[in-house]
């Protein structure tokens, strides 16, 4: 009987050394979620952020050159394309404005011939951004495919007006949309990810390098692996009706997010992706770190168990020996007398008898 009570003993020690390991590995496994959901908020707002620190920078930078356009507008004003004397100055003052390579200077008379700095003319009359502008609108174009030079660009157009308030021409600037998109990745998130500026149909209208190899940019998320729970439909939706969201996608095992949000003028909207290489190093890290202290812990709440059942084992065994004379190997007096003390309780109204044995030259 014993031997039995000693096994259910055990069975017991077992059980809630087990049902401890499994809280632990509980604990471990939240602990391990709620920091991994902690780091993707992380990088949602992180992401967050440059997005609209790249809506800022696109909408300062056309503002500016808007402004800048009404002030040349200004300057060309003075000069008449139509006469030959004065038109060397006008050539001279485009040349001094056009300067810088991914964008072009350009002014057009009201006949619709556009002159640029190279000396490079072209008819536009029937370009619908010359016919507002010639309303007197500053203008933004749609994004226009193979314009400049054989690279898509976006053309910001303004009127010239005389001092009597009539229109002249038209004085615009032209820049590409890798120019355009270099304006928006110089901050923190270069190296790691890009912006991107798009209009309602996923047209670039600002962009990086390798793009120019899609029409739009779900031409090239067609090409990457999507991630579960994300829809490039629900972007394109998200896209036309003006709302903000997030995508998933994956080139050769880089995981990347991506975040929209409109742009807040035209019908544009600021794209920014990031790969997250960095924070998933950071979760496997974690992982492997939760791995390891789960194994260290169990193997002490182990190591605790077995030595407290060896030690508790050994206080058995001692005081089972004392219930035994060592040089006889009978019980001890005094567990004689707990042993018929209880048997006498456990039978009340019986009569018993008492023997008592002498034995002389026993040492």
């Amino acid at each position: 009987m014993k031997a039995k009570q000693r096994f259910k003993w055990d069975k017991r020690t077992g059980a809630v050394l087990l049902i401890l390991m499994l809280l632990l590995i509980a604990v471990e496994g939240i602990y391990y979620h709620e920091t991994a959901r902690n780091l993707n908020m992380q990088i949602q707002k992180e992401l967050e952020n440059e997005n609209d620190g790249a809506k800022e920078n696109i909408s300062s930078h056309i503002t500016t050159k808007v402004e800048w356009l009404k002030m040349a507008s200004g300057i060309a004003s003075l000069y008449d394309a139509e006469t030959s004397n004065n038109q060397e100055e006008w050539w001279s003052l485009i040349e001094q404005f056009d300067k810088e390579e991914g964008y072009r200077i350009g002014i057009a008379d009201n006949q619709g011939n556009l002159y640029y700095g190279s000396r490079e003319k072209m008819y536009i009359s029937d370009k619908e951004t010359y016919q507002k502008a010639l309303e007197g609108n500053t203008v933004i174009s749609p994004m226009r495919k193979k314009a400049f030079n054989g690279m898509d660009s976006i053309l910001l157009a303004a009127p010239i007006m005389t001092p009597e308030s009539d229109v002249m021409g038209v004085i615009e600037v032209e820049y590409t949309t890798i120019e355009l998109g270099n304006y928006l990745n110089h901050t923190d998130l270069n190296g790691s990810g890009v912006n991107l500026v798009i209009d309602s149909e996923g047209n670039l209208i600002a962009s990086y390098e390798g793009m120019e190899n899609y029409e739009t940019i779900y031409d090239m998320l067609n090409s990457r692996s999507i991630k579960s729970g994300y829809q490039i439909d629900t972007m394109k939706k998200d896209v036309k009706s003006g709302k903000a969201g997030y995508l998933k996608y994956s080139l050769d095992g880089d995981e990347r997010i991506l975040y929209y949000q409109p742009a807040g003028m035209e019908d544009w909207t600021v794209v920014s992706i990031a790969s997250i290489h960095a924070y998933s190093d950071t979760l496997v890290y974690l992982k492997k770190l939760t791995v390891v202290f789960m194994i260290t812990v169990i193997a002490l709440i182990g190591g605790s168990f077995f030595i407290l059942l060896r030690s508790l084992w050994k206080r058995k065994l001692e005081l089972d020996r004392v219930k035994i004379d060592y040089l006889t190997g009978v019980l001890t007096r005094m567990e004689g007398e707990k042993m018929v003390e209880e048997y006498l309780k456990a039978r009340p109204g019986l009569c018993y008898g008492c023997l008592f044995l002498d034995l002389d030259d026993f040492k």
